[in-house]
């Protein structure tokens, strides 16, 4: 390495050392050309003793000249090495920043932006460009905004990094979860300059964790509900053969055979129940394939003409190029469709139009498809847009009140969503997004 100046030294440019040199050259020039001068005209009255010595003397002050010349040539190369390796070192550090999974920016203490990295834009959606300058304000919800600015104050006022967890808001307007932490950066005469926020999306993990919990939760009820079922299976059989054999006897009374009647409705109604738990509370288990969501579409509607027989019913379908296909269990997906094409029936009275409609969408960051269904009947109260997706709530005089909330999990076992659409337009909505791969 001790060599490495001395080799670039040939081609060394730098507006310091040149002028440098150049005075140093111009100096030692003028030394020897006033030199050389006074030594012929010195030479008739000095011995020649003198003018060795004065010879000598300008030997020496030359030689100190390139000596120094060479020494600050040698250290400002060295010099420019160090600079150049640091500059190597810090441009490579802000490559790794900039380019870490993590979500990092940085704010000065007014909170502007100031620096915004990769894993900035991955996480919220914004790029460097729409960021820089302004304010974090539209990163999450006002009130979770204020609370990470208090927490940032706190930061800088105690010196060390603080740990949160927050709800974000994305560019497309979607929601996530973020672990941050926050931490002041100080300035040489060690006061605080800026504030780093870092951050990890931890959204789907979170997700999987609720689901994990869920499943749990749900395989509990689901035994149960097994046991239950199986135990009063014998019980219900035997309430039905009693029931049946009732309804002979007393075939010439109406009012009496009305009321068997209702009994054993009753039972049937406690049967489905049984089963609609059961199928609620065990696991969703999913064999993915790439799926004709019209196809999909024709063959709920098909399972549907027992229940629309004699009815006058249609359904449409309409569907973007981009958007007539997903990526999902086919018959988890056909029973979704068949839940919510009977819901409009029943809700709608004759004539009965449904419509269809698949159409691009996204899930995070993912392409996805978005199916909307709307039929003509009276739409969804305020009570019921809140309430419809929720277990065991329905508007029907005999239903469960389990089957959309069977499609939601489902829907969110495939890593989509299920929601009420808009009220504004006639009758009722309901959008289901899925993954397109």
């Amino acid at each position: 390495m001790r060599y490495v100046a001395l080799r670039k030294l040939a081609g060394l440019v730098d507006p310091v050392l040149y002028p440098v040199a150049a005075i140093g050259l111009a100096g030692w020039a003028m030394l020897a050309f006033s030199h050389f001068g006074w030594h012929e005209a010195a030479a008739k009255f000095l011995s020649a003793a003198a003018i060795r010595a004065e010879t000598e003397r300008f030997a020496w002050c030359s030689a100190l000249w390139i000596a120094s010349l060479t020494l600050l040539c040698i250290g400002h190369a060295r010099a420019n090495q160090r600079r150049g390796r640091t500059e190597a070192e810090l441009r490579l550090r802000a490559e790794v920043l900039h380019n870490i999974y993590d979500a990092i920016f940085v704010t000065d203490l007014n909170y502007s932006i100031v620096e915004w990295n990769l894993g900035a834009e991955r996480t919220f959606g914004y790029t460097k460009e729409e960021m820089l300058g302004r304010q974090p304000d539209t990163l999450a919800p006002s009130p979770v905004v204020q609370r990470l600015k208090a927490l940032a104050r706190e930061a800088v006022a105690q010196r060390r990094p603080l740990h949160t967890e927050a709800t974000i808001l994305r560019k497309d307007g979607s929601e996530g979860y973020c672990e941050a932490v926050i931490v002041a950066v100080e300035d040489q005469r060690g006061e605080a300059a800026a504030m780093v926020a870092i951050g990890r999306d931890v959204t789907e993990l979170r997700s999987a964790q609720q689901r994990a919990l869920q499943a749990e939760r749900l395989a509990a009820i689901g035994q149960m509900v097994a046991g239950l079922a199986h135990e009063s299976g014998n019980a219900l059989q035997r309430s039905q053969a009693c029931l049946e054999m009732l309804a002979l006897e007393v075939g010439d009374r109406p009012v009496a055979v009305d009321l068997v009647d209702r009994a054993l409705s009753a039972q049937e109604h406690l049967r489905q129940l049984y089963e609609q738990v059961r199928q609620y509370a065990a696991p969703v288990v999913l064999r993915r394939e790439s799926l004709d969501l019209k196809t999909l579409v024709e063959e709920a509607w098909g399972d549907l003409e027992p229940i629309r027989k004699g009815r006058e019913a249609t359904v449409q379908w309409i569907s973007e190029p981009s958007a007539g296909t997903c990526w999902a269990d086919r018959y988890a997906i056909k029973r979704v469709f068949r839940n919510i094409l009977e819901n409009s029936l029943a809700a709608c009275g004759d004539p009965a139009r449904i419509t269809g409609r698949a159409e691009a969408g996204q899930i995070g960051q993912n392409a996805a498809v978005r199916i909307r269904f709307r039929d003509n009947g009276p739409g969804f109260t305020a009570d019921q847009r809140q309430r419809i997706l929720e277990p065991f709530y329905t508007t029907k005089t005999r239903g469960t009140g389990l089957g959309l909330a069977i499609s939601k999990r489902i829907i969110e076992a495939h890593g989509g969503q299920i929601a009420v659409g808009d009220a504004a337009a006639c009758g009722a909505e309901i959008v289901v997004v899925l993954p397109k791969e």
